[in-house]
Protein backbone atom coordinates (compact mmCIF):
# COMPACT_ATOMS: atom_id res chain seq x y z
CA UNK A 1 0.00 0.00 0.00
CA UNK A 2 1.29 3.76 -0.61
CA UNK A 3 2.11 5.92 2.36
CA UNK A 4 -0.93 8.18 3.07
CA UNK A 5 -3.50 6.35 1.50
CA UNK A 6 -6.08 4.20 3.58
CA UNK A 7 -6.87 0.60 3.09
CA UNK A 8 -9.82 1.53 0.88
CA UNK A 9 -9.82 4.55 -0.72
CA UNK A 10 -11.66 5.98 -3.84
CA UNK A 11 -9.49 8.56 -5.97
CA UNK A 12 -10.78 10.29 -8.79
CA UNK A 13 -8.43 10.15 -11.71
CA UNK A 14 -9.65 12.78 -14.70
CA UNK A 15 -9.38 15.70 -16.28
CA UNK A 16 -10.01 18.72 -14.07
CA UNK A 17 -11.62 20.56 -16.50
CA UNK A 18 -15.52 20.18 -18.50
CA UNK A 19 -14.75 19.25 -22.19
CA UNK A 20 -17.80 20.05 -24.52
CA UNK A 21 -19.30 17.14 -25.68
CA UNK A 22 -20.31 18.17 -28.95
CA UNK A 23 -15.57 18.28 -29.16
CA UNK A 24 -15.54 14.81 -27.71
CA UNK A 25 -17.97 13.08 -30.41
CA UNK A 26 -16.30 15.26 -33.26
CA UNK A 27 -12.87 13.49 -32.09
CA UNK A 28 -14.31 10.03 -31.98
CA UNK A 29 -16.09 10.27 -35.38
CA UNK A 30 -12.47 11.19 -36.83
CA UNK A 31 -10.74 8.50 -34.82
CA UNK A 32 -13.12 6.17 -35.98
CA UNK A 33 -14.07 7.44 -39.48
CA UNK A 34 -18.14 6.96 -38.44
CA UNK A 35 -20.18 9.67 -38.17
CA UNK A 36 -22.16 9.95 -34.68
CA UNK A 37 -26.20 9.75 -35.47
CA UNK A 38 -27.10 12.47 -32.82
CA UNK A 39 -31.10 13.82 -31.49
CA UNK A 40 -29.70 16.79 -29.72
CA UNK A 41 -32.71 17.53 -27.41
CA UNK A 42 -33.24 20.44 -25.26
CA UNK A 43 -31.91 19.90 -21.53
CA UNK A 44 -33.72 17.41 -19.88
CA UNK A 45 -34.51 17.10 -16.08
CA UNK A 46 -31.41 15.93 -14.17
CA UNK A 47 -28.79 17.42 -16.92
CA UNK A 48 -26.07 19.60 -15.83
CA UNK A 49 -24.32 22.24 -17.59
CA UNK A 50 -20.83 20.59 -16.53
CA UNK A 51 -18.94 18.10 -14.93
CA UNK A 52 -15.44 17.11 -14.41
CA UNK A 53 -13.26 14.92 -11.89
CA UNK A 54 -12.39 16.24 -8.65
CA UNK A 55 -8.76 15.74 -8.48
CA UNK A 56 -7.96 17.21 -5.09
CA UNK A 57 -7.45 13.70 -3.43
CA UNK A 58 -5.39 12.60 -6.40
CA UNK A 59 -3.09 15.78 -6.30
CA UNK A 60 -2.57 15.74 -2.27
CA UNK A 61 -2.06 11.58 -1.66
CA UNK A 62 -0.23 10.51 -5.48
CA UNK A 63 1.00 13.88 -6.64
CA UNK A 64 -1.14 13.46 -9.94
CA UNK A 65 -1.94 16.01 -12.86
CA UNK A 66 -3.17 15.31 -15.69
CA UNK A 67 -1.37 15.33 -18.37
CA UNK A 68 -2.69 14.21 -21.78
CA UNK A 69 -4.71 16.33 -23.71
CA UNK A 70 -8.05 14.95 -24.76
CA UNK A 71 -7.35 15.15 -28.60
CA UNK A 72 -4.48 12.74 -27.63
CA UNK A 73 -6.17 10.63 -25.19
CA UNK A 74 -9.45 9.40 -27.05
CA UNK A 75 -7.46 8.41 -29.71
CA UNK A 76 -4.85 6.33 -28.38
CA UNK A 77 -7.90 5.19 -26.17
CA UNK A 78 -9.63 4.30 -28.75
CA UNK A 79 -6.24 2.52 -30.65
CA UNK A 80 -5.59 0.56 -27.47
CA UNK A 81 -9.27 -0.63 -27.08
CA UNK A 82 -8.85 -2.40 -30.60
CA UNK A 83 -5.85 -4.00 -30.34
CA UNK A 84 -6.91 -4.99 -26.86
CA UNK A 85 -10.01 -6.93 -28.37
CA UNK A 86 -8.46 -7.69 -31.70
CA UNK A 87 -10.65 -6.10 -33.64
CA UNK A 88 -9.99 -4.92 -37.37
CA UNK A 89 -9.25 -1.11 -38.50
CA UNK A 90 -11.54 0.88 -40.80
Amino acid sequence: MAPGLDIYEIINLGNHRAEELQRVIGILESELKLKAEQNLLPIQPGDVPATYADIARARTKLGFEPLTPIDVGIPRFVQWYFAYHRLPRR
